[in-house]
């Protein structure tokens, strides 16, 4: 039987045999398709937040959903699409739309957090670590943005347990530049802080031995770094916290400089030390004495007399403490002007010597020259308080008065600041020197509602909790705002800072 030449079939291998060999090349350049569009959408969606103006209530609402959508629409497509590109064939493309659908899904994140939607939070997190398999920052952050939402829904269980995770999965707590995570590597003392404002001293206790059981291996396995350095004023930070002050010295003497010397910030913290905790004064003054044999910067120098002078007062060597402030007002008239804190320990000494009317000028200074101040805020109470003692009632209840005017403008003219916080705790404080147990815990609650996330705020839910509990006899209000406590989210760089004028206060 003769063959004949067939052109229908000829085209048909031809082109079978061209889809064969192309489809290497389809297939990748499908894969750069998905990548490319899904960069499109976010990229589109930044754009909008961009250029979003919100103008009123209403169209920020719009706005806000507009972005969600946007956002939304990013992520559905990396996920609809991210089975189509395999690990094992396209590791390139399939990083980057991971990474394209995490920064979508982190500003969702943002959107719900700030709206207090954290079930939102939550599901958003959790279906972006189904998807994928984030690694370094982008699983880091993921995780920690769970952990967050869990602990603001009332889940600190949950949420320290991711902590741990957190932990555990980034040791050692560097990034691969070798930079420390501050983050993870202060997780640790907060998780400690957390159960303490809670009352839960228990668990906290367990969470001492854990946190000491992993700074010290982090010492023994990095030595000679700086990742061990942050671990050994960490751990001292902890040592500080349970008042074991001779642990917390001994690690904060390994803390030395180029010279084998204990540096510099090391020295000023043990000196706090022996101020606040072991009230061993005339091994602070020597520590103070030696940095200022050895320091030439004239930006430290008032510094550090200024808190040698302080040394001096809780030694009730007044004249001293007062000759140092002094000094520091003569010489270093720049620092002087910048910092309440001498002229406070200046009135205070005339007031421990007992010369009141001195004394009561210098506070009257205080107020007029650093108004802004704590140290000012805290000096009309001072005044009143004298008066109260004397049962002065009219010069009292005069100067009880003209403080909360004082703090009440202070919170009216620098409202959202620093400065409105410190006024109203101050109110609070007013109130709970006069047994106004009631307007207490009101300012207290307001402190905390007007700056929720500011250790200003926590503590005033705190005193506020204290009072209902022990002065109002109102347990369930008490346990309600303890359980609200327990949804505040800590400051993530918390680490060693141990401060005598902070930590101190008169």
């Amino acid at each position: 039987m003769n063959k004949h030449f067939n052109p229908v079939f000829c085209i048909a291998a031809f082109l079978l045999s061209l889809v064969v060999f192309l489809s290497p090349g389809c297939s990748t350049e499908k894969s750069k398709s998905i990548v490319f569009e899904a960069e499109k959408l976010y990229h589109q969606a930044e754009k909008l937040r961009q250029k979003s103006d919100v103008k009123s209530e209403i169209e920020g609402r719009e706005i806000i959903n507009q972005l969600k959508d946007a956002y939304f629409k990013t992520t559905g497509f990396c996920w609809e699409n991210i089975d189509s590109l395999p690990l094992e064939k396209y590791p390139e493309e399939r990083k980057r739309l991971q990474s394209v659908g995490f920064m979508a899904a982190n500003r969702l994140t943002q959107i719900y957090s700030a709206e207090k939607k954290y079930d939102s939070v939550i599901f958003v997190a959790n279906q972006l670590l189904y998807f994928t398999d984030l690694e370094g920052v982008e699983l880091l952050t993921t995780r920690f943005n769970l952990a967050r939402a869990y602990q603001s829904r009332g889940n600190l269980t949950d949420a320290v347990d991711i902590y741990h995770s957190l932990i555990d999965t980034f040791y050692p707590p560097v990034t691969e530049q070798n930079e420390i995570i501050a983050m993870v590597l202060n997780l640790p003392l907060q998780i400690i802080r957390t159960y303490r404002i809670v009352g839960q001293d228990s668990l906290a206790t367990i969470e001492n031995g854990i946190a000491e059981e992993y700074y010290k291996r982090l010492i023994e396995d990095w030595p000679n770094s700086d990742l061990e350095m942050a671990a050994i004023g960490n751990l001292a930070r902890l040592y500080y916290d349970l008042e074991d002050w001779d642990k917390a010295i001994e690690q904060l003497s390994l803390l030395t400089d180029s010279t084998g010397l204990i540096d510099y910030e090391a020295s000023m913290m043990i000196a706090g030390i022996y101020i606040n905790g072991k009230k061993n004064y005339n091994n602070a003054i020597r520590i103070f004495d030696d940095l200022l044999s050895r320091v030439n910067d004239t930006t430290i120098i008032p510094d550090i007399l200024m808190r040698k002078g302080i040394a001096y007062f809780e030694k009730k060597d007044y004249e001293k403490c007062r000759q140092i402030m002094s000094s520091i007002s003569d010489d270093y008239s720049y620092f002087y002007q910048k910092s309440p804190i001498p002229q406070k320990y200046f009135a205070l000494c005339f007031d421990k010597s007992g010369d009141w009317n001195r004394a009561e000028n210098e506070y009257k200074w205080l107020i007029d020259n650093y108004s802004v101040s704590e140290p000012a805020f805290d000096a009309h109470l001072t005044i009143a308080e004298h008066y109260k003692k004397l049962n002065n009632k009219g010069l009292a209840d005069s100067w009880y008065r003209r403080a909360d005017e004082f703090y009440n403008t202070m919170a009216s003219r620098y409202s959202n600041t620093r400065i409105e916080a410190s006024a109203i705790s101050y109110l609070a404080e007013s109130a709970r020197r006069r047994n106004m147990w009631d307007q207490a815990a009101k300012y207290l609650e307001e402190l905390h509602n007007r700056f929720p996330t500011t250790e200003h705020g926590r503590r005033g839910l705190i005193n506020a909790a204290a009072i209902y509990r022990e002065k109002l006899g109102n347990s369930a209000r008490a346990d309600s705002l303890v359980e609200l406590l327990k949804r505040e989210l800590l400051p993530v760089d918390e680490g060693k800072s141990i401060d005598i004028i902070t930590e101190n206060n008169k």
